[in-house]
């Protein structure tokens, strides 16, 4: 079973509790990993953690907010130099993500996905798109790496599309620990049980 999901993870306990602009959230930690999850306030479900975004305030993230617009605008027109539109890509976490990555001075991971055609993660650093994966086309994905040219590659779905694949992938880079298959079906049968939260706003 799936579901939509999108959240920011960190390697490192951030300290969201004092940034300016950071309006709604909750932050979770995974019990017995180094890995914390922030996604957003979700009072219809308390305890489903991992599906709703964090709120901002941009006015508050002032130029800091302006350059994560700009970065995923450039990502967005890099999509489209190679033929494909942005359908693939969360145009609302993602620049969260690269804002509070600048914002927390912080690398992170971000991740979207559903059980349609948004399979989408992406490693952030100083308010810069470092590297990630996103599903463009069926059975395509656009790999982009910083300082690389950004490419097209053909995904082996002959047996249909692993639920949460590509995100699993960037996730098991990202903290080194486990591989994309674990972090996916780990996704897909969410164990609350494994995500406690220790703080939270609005």
């Amino acid at each position: 079973m799936g579901y939509d999901l999108g959240f920011i993870a960190f390697n490192r306990e951030p300290s969201v509790g004092g940034l300016q602009g950071l309006t709604k959230y909750r932050l979770f930690k995974r019990a017995g990993r180094a890995e914390w999850y922030l996604d957003g306030p979700n009072r219809g479900a308390e305890l489903i953690p991992l599906f709703e975004r964090p709120t901002i305030d941009e006015r508050m993230l002032g130029e800091t907010w302006a350059n994560a617009t700009r970065e995923y605008s450039a990502l967005v027109a890099e999509t489209g130099r190679h033929g494909y539109g942005s359908h693939g890509l969360d145009y609302k976490l993602l620049p969260i993500a690269i804002a509070l990555s600048a914002a927390l001075d912080i690398r992170l991971l971000v991740v979207s996905g559903n059980d349609e055609d948004l399979d989408c993660g992406f490693i952030c650093s100083n308010g810069q798109l470092l590297h990630g994966q996103f599903i463009v086309d069926e059975a395509r994905a656009l790999v982009f790496s910083r300082g690389s040219n950004a490419r097209v590659v053909d995904l082996d779905w002959n047996d249909g599309h692993y639920l949460y694949g590509l995100m699993g992938a960037v996730a098991a880079e990202y903290f080194g620990d486990g591989d994309a298959i674990s972090y996916a079906n780990g996704w897909q049968e969410l164990d609350r049980s494994e995500y406690v939260m220790i703080s939270h706003r609005g």
